[in-house]
């Protein structure tokens, strides 16, 4: 039987994005069997695994979770499932949850710009993404549950290509909350409108004067009717079935991050029967380095997110720190003496102590005594002693 033998040949670049370059990269020993490496123009040291940045498991089995999460299952159910399938040991449900909620933000800064193709800050274009949209849109509110509390989620999707431009949860319904929707959506698409369907909230009448002045407003007259919001009504329908069994809508922050990542699975990683089994986000020319969750977990990087809590999100003020309480002087540093001494020395304080108490003795001799105050009595009309108890007053 013949042998043979090949030669793996890839290229090696170095993936910080402070080094200055050109990248001279080193073999650098080995570390539980995984090659390291070392660049030789940053000092920078790095290892190919194929895993995610800062994960110990593989960008595919991360992907995984994240779409199976998306598609209407809990974090536990998650956790479950990747067991299962990859035959690995359950993970905890907070590690699902990071895994989620940190690639949708990664996904979300790079839809507005604050990223660029390779997860940092470097290559960003400070442009949000636009979509190539349609001339129709349609846009719907519906009820949501939050916290135990009414709130209201608004959408705005592009007819033709199916595209979700903007959806956001509000406290209210008036005329405020639709004109946030709908410069939401200006946002992410290239161009306004021709023609815009609502339904007969009269919200929208002042919302589309003002935001879509050159945009017609039509409004649906029913699911039967020829003029209709049933697009719309479609998405909201898709929303609904997802969060009857999602529990982590606590807060309106929280509800907002899940509603941002439905958007951008819906986009880019769903495939529609109504497209012919392609993706709105391909319909609409938006150009993303993503094919799938996973890609999204490779690309890594930075979150173009503060980490610094502010004020205005804080259940509690931040408090000042106490200042350290002042030492009070000893009787030795009172008496003058700053240091401890031998015997000389020790003989020396215990004379000026015995003179100190000397001196304050003759103090309290001299001092002259504190006389008792009178007490003037309405019935008497006369200073004298305090009556005791039981003594009678006239």
């Amino acid at each position: 039987m013949d042998e043979f033998s090949y030669n793996q040949v890839f290229t090696l670049t170095c993936p910080s994005p402070r080094c200055p370059g050109p990248s001279k990269i080193i073999r650098y020993g080995k570390r539980k069997g995984v090659q390291r490496y070392q660049c030789k123009t940053c000092r920078r040291r790095f290892s190919v695994t194929g895993k995610a940045k800062r994960k110990q498991v593989p960008a595919e089995h991360v992907g995984a979770a994240i779409d199976v999460y998306y598609s209407g299952t809990s974090y536990k159910q998650t956790a479950e499932f990747m067991q299962d399938a990859y035959d690995m040991g359950e993970p905890s449900k907070a590690s699902v949850h990071d895994w989620v909620k940190g690639y949708t933000k990664l996904a979300r800064a790079f839809l507005q710009g604050q990223i660029g193709d390779d997860g940092t800050k470097a290559t960003a274009t400070g442009k949000p993404v636009k979509a190539k949209t349609g001339p129709h849109w349609v846009a719907d509110e519906m009820q949501l549950k939050v916290g135990g509390k009414k709130y209201w989620n608004w959408n705005v999707m592009d007819a033709k290509t199916r595209y979700l431009l903007a959806s956001r949860i509000s406290r209210g319904r008036g005329v405020n909350q639709a004109r946030a929707v709908f410069r939401k959506a200006l946002r992410a698409a290239e161009r306004p409108p021709e023609t815009i369907t609502t339904d007969g909230l009269g919200s929208y009448v002042e919302a589309v004067k003002t935001v879509l002045p050159s945009t017609k407003h039509v409004v649906s007259e029913g699911i039967y009717a020829k003029l209709n919001n049933n697009l719309s009504e479609r998405v909201q329908g898709t929303f609904r079935d997802r969060t009857k069994t999602q529990r982590g809508l606590e807060t309106r922050r929280t509800a907002q991050d899940y509603l941002d990542g439905f958007v951008i699975d819906y986009n880019f990683f769903r495939d529609h029967e109504a497209l012919g089994g392609r993706r709105p986000g391909e319909i609409a020319g938006v150009n993303v380095p993503w094919v799938e969750w996973a890609d999204v977990v490779r690309m890594g990087g930075e979150i173009a997110e503060p980490q610094v809590r502010s004020e205005t999100l804080s259940r509690h003020k931040s408090r000042p720190t106490p200042k350290p309480a002042q030492r009070q002087p000893t009787l030795g540093e009172t008496l003058g003496f700053t240091r401890p001494g031998k015997d000389a020395q020790m003989a020396e304080i215990r004379d000026a102590v015995e003179a100190y108490r000397e001196r304050e003795a003759a103090e309290r001799t001299t001092r002259p005594r504190r006389q008792p105050t009178p007490h003037i009595y309405a019935g008497a009309g006369r200073p004298g002693p305090r009556p005791g108890r039981g003594s009678l007053r006239f």
